[in-house]
């Protein structure tokens, strides 16, 4: 599976980013403790700004083109923490990640794409 680009909508709820995936058996999925962080500086660094309400992240385990990288930093709570090192921020990943991976890779690459709101 570390060959896909994987597309996840992301939108503000509860403020925070969230996403629904169907086929996962997710709704309202949050981000947390410091995913948030890191989504809105991918999204500052994507053009948009804060009135933008919804996303579209793409992420894979493999480095495509434009892609931010997270490298694992560990274990927690049956998540995964990942750093940031070009944005110096670090972000941890609950187990829902294992619906997209069949482990938490040692590296995550991601972009995130600013969606229209009209």
């Amino acid at each position: 599976m570390t060959n896909a680009v994987r597309i996840l909508h992301l939108y503000r709820y509860a403020n925070t980013w969230v996403f629904d995936d169907e086929e996962a058996g997710l709704k309202r999925e949050p981000f947390v403790m410091g995913a948030p962080a890191i989504i809105d500086a991918a999204l500052l660094e994507a053009g948009g700004d804060f009135s933008h309400q919804e996303l579209r992240l793409l992420f894979s385990g493999d480095p495509f083109p434009e892609s931010i990288e997270a490298v694992w930093d560990g274990d927690d709570f049956k998540g995964g923490w990942y750093k940031v090192p070009q944005m110096e921020l670090e972000g941890w990943l609950c187990p829902a990640t294992l619906c997209y991976f069949d482990e938490f890779p040692k590296k995550i690459h991601f972009k995130v794409e600013v969606m229209n709101n009209g």
